[in-house]
């Protein structure tokens, strides 16, 4: 399996509501971006740590820390391998006296991880294949569908139904009705 080293170029609030976010990642040593879904608590986490030079400003940092070092753990990498749910997740191989342990984090989290730990966050070039956004006219962007959730593609379906753009609006609907 292939895989492609990312980094973050920014986060955003997607909507109205504040916990709607959206993190654009893109090939480090590529042309593509990948957009990432994310709620209010995960984007002022990755914001803080972005800001502070790879570094949360909290106490579970140092206890983080401490436990790594105590304990001998290595991340040994971080890789997006999933979408379920319309959720990106990423595996985490961590390296403790020689063995090596998985786990199962969402992206963000994952990411987080990442640039808290100072390493390298990479996904699979077959999910980079399927999901890179695209870009459209007058400055918009395509996201696939797959990676909004239901509340946002139930509040995409509206804003379309209010701007009158029926094409759209009909692509939201037979989404959510295929979630259904």
């Amino acid at each position: 399996m292939e895989k492609i080293q990312l980094k973050v170029v920014d986060i955003n609030r997607i909507s109205s509501q504040a916990e709607l976010y959206l993190m654009l990642v893109k090939e480090k040593y590529g042309e593509r971006f990948l957009p990432i879904p994310m709620g209010e608590r995960d984007a002022v986490d990755l914001m803080s740590v972005l800001h502070h030079g790879g570094r949360l400003k909290n106490p579970w940092q140092t206890f983080f820390d401490n436990i790594r070092t105590e304990f001998d753990i290595l991340v040994d990498e971080i890789l997006i391998d999933q979408l379920v749910d319309s959720q990106y997740q990423a595996h985490i191989r961590l390296r403790q006296y020689g063995q090596d342990v998985l786990t199962t984090l969402p992206a963000p989290q994952a990411i987080l991880m990442a640039l808290t730990l100072r390493c390298s966050f990479y996904i699979t070039s077959e999910i980079m294949d399927q999901q890179y956004i695209r870009s459209g006219s007058k400055g918009m962007i395509a996201m696939p569908m797959n990676i909004l959730s239901q509340k946002m593609l139930e509040d995409a379906l509206t804003q379309a139904v209010e701007n009158e753009n029926y094409e759209l609006a009909s692509q939201l609907r037979d989404e959510i009705n295929r979630r259904k």
